[in-house]
């Protein structure tokens, strides 16, 4: 399933005509996805590292860090192939690019990515986390195997949920993050080939108030704070799993009927 790539445009005032194109990845566009996965995990990583010692200025110090960050996006890359392969679940990831003309008269354009987000749908368990808990068996104790049952429980429904919205420091405050999420909601109402979901759903870590006003300006309700979820990070040596706590929020949803 396929949406048109320019499926939405916003013009930014500056010295210079910027244009800010929301696009639609292909699944099967591995030089895109690749410009997209380098630019979600520097992103997320490299520009908010914890080093604090002159050792970030190391030779060696910087190999092993690009090792460790391509590693990650391999990994997302890898995740997002094999998910492509699955005809189960719909997956639609969105990029937006900065387009910028490389002359005044000239209708061609520079275009770097600023901004991207994707929503996917999976079996997803909304119970509450202390729900869950009493449900789990005895072995789901650690938290990261009930964020994993979670998402693994066959006996959940199905649920489009927004993931990995991340926008350039620079480009931020400008609406690309709205944007990004509207498509994102745009695609499940009105192009997926289920037409049961009637909400829409995201987890935002606790401490990034910023993404969960957003969400709450657009109509996304907290149901939960979930302290069972998981994220990746870097530390000295490679990648661990670290416990986090996540807002669990939802918005109605409500399909074209025409379409």
């Amino acid at each position: 399933m396929h949406i048109n790539k320019q499926q939405q445009r916003i013009l930014i005032s500056s010295d210079e005509e910027t244009i800010i194109a929301i696009e639609q990845i292909a699944l099967d566009d591995t030089k895109s996805l690749e410009c997209m996965s380098k630019f979600c995990i520097e992103e997320f990583y490299n520009n908010n590292n914890n080093y604090s010692t002159k050792a970030e200025a190391g030779t060696l110090s910087k190999i092993w860090k690009e090792i460790k960050l391509q590693t990650l996006q391999t990994l997302q890359l890898l995740e997002i192939f094999l998910s492509s392969h699955n005809s189960e679940f719909d997956r639609c990831i969105f990029v937006a690019k900065a387009l910028t003309p490389t002359t005044l008269s000239s209708e061609s354009y520079h275009q770097e990515i600023v901004g991207c987000c994707e929503v996917i749908e999976e079996r997803f368990d909304i119970l509450l986390p202390q729900q869950q808990q009493q449900q789990s068996s005895p072995e789901l104790g650690n938290t990261s195997k009930r964020e994993r049952s979670r998402r693994n429980n066959k006996n959940a429904r199905h649920r489009p949920i927004i993931e990995n919205l991340c926008v350039k420091r620079d480009y931020q405050r400008m609406g690309i993050g709205v944007a990004l999420i509207h498509a994102c909601e745009d695609v499940v109402q009105n192009y997926w080939s289920s037409s049961d979901h009637n909400a829409i759903y995201t987890q935002v870590d606790e401490c990034n108030t910023n993404a969960q006003t957003i969400f709450y300006k657009l109509g996304y309700q907290p149901l939960f704070s979930d302290p069972t979820c998981t994220n990746i990070v870097l530390d000295d040596l490679f990648v661990k799993e670290v416990t986090v706590t996540k807002c669990m929020m939802r918005k109605a949803i409500y399909h074209n009927k025409d379409g």
